[in-house]
């Protein structure tokens, strides 16, 4: 997992074992944010 800082809010940032980010997440814990994938 990785993080951000944006305007003093932190999000979590999930990602593949290649390094893709798949998920994000606010510092509350709340998913904002899931990669689409169009097969």
């Amino acid at each position: 997992p990785c993080g951000k800082i944006v305007n003093g809010k932190h999000y979590s940032i999930i990602t593949d074992h290649l390094g893709t980010p798949i998920e994000a997440y606010n510092q509350e814990g709340e998913q904002i944010w899931e990669r689409e994938q169009d097969l």
